[in-house]
C-alpha cells in the first residue's frame, strides 16, 4: 500500500516532509512530490530535504506493485496524477491503446 498525500497553504515545505517521513514505511521503494514551485522524485529517502516548497502540492511514497521503480509518481503534464493500487488488466488496456495509435513514457500501469 503506498502513501498518498497532500496539501494546500504557505508553507508547504516543512508539512510535506513530515508526510513522506510519517509516511515512507508504506512505500519503501520511492517517493515523489510536486508542487507548484517544483518536483522531486527519488529512491533515495535522504534527500526529503530537497522536497521543493510552494503553497499547493501532491506526493506519494510508492511500493512498486507494476512497472519499474524509475517511474516514481506523481505523473504530470495537463494534470498532476497519484495512483494507489494496481490495474490488473493494465496489459490488455496498453495493448489496446497502442493499436490506437497511443504512446506511453513507461511501463507503469497508472499511465494506461
Amino acid at each position: 500500500m503506498c502513501l498518498i498525500a497532500g496539501g494546500i497553504g504557505r508553507h508547504l515545505k516543512p508539512k510535506l516532509m513530515t508526510m513522506i517521513n510519517s509516511g515512507k514505511h508504506r512505500g519503501r521503494d520511492s517517493f515523489g512530490v510536486w508542487t507548484d514551485e517544483g518536483v522531486l522524485k527519488s529512491e533515495d529517502f535522504s534527500q526529503i530535504t530537497e522536497t521543493p516548497g510552494g503553497s499547493i502540492g501532491l506526493l506519494q511514497c510508492r511500493l512498486a506493485m507494476a512497472g519499474s521503480k524509475s517511474f516514481t509518481q506523481p505523473f504530470f503534464n495537463n494534470f498532476v496524477l497519484v495512483h494507489n493500487g494496481e490495474i490488473y488488466n493494465h496489459a490488455q488496456i496498453r495493448e489496446f491503446l497502442e493499436r490506437k495509435g497511443v504512446e506511453f513514457e513507461s511501463d507503469v500501469d497508472t499511465e494506461v
